[in-house]
């Protein structure tokens, strides 16, 4: 019996690569935040500027705050890549 290696698994909103580099986990939640950010658009127009400011915000501070704690020790590249 063989056992298939997968490239990486999801688990908890956390993506893990096979080298445990993170680097499909923040492809990944770039990919989803700029997804977002996009479906915010149209509801942003209609705000004035302050409660925009406060809605992207508080979506953005959402999205990195879950499981913030597996970025820690991450390497500059992947850093900077989030910020």
């Amino acid at each position: 019996m063989q056992v298939k290696v997968a490239e990486s698994a999801h688990d908890l909103g956390v993506v893990l690569d096979s080298q445990l580099s993170l680097s499909s986990h923040v492809a990944a939640l770039c990919r989803a935040g700029f997804f977002h950010l996009q479906q915010l658009r149209p509801a942003v127009r209609s705000m004035t500027t302050t409660a925009a400011k406060t809605a992207v915000q508080a979506f953005i501070c959402c999205r990195l705050d879950y499981c913030n704690s597996m970025l820690y020790g991450m390497s500059d590249g992947l850093l900077r890549k989030v910020q």
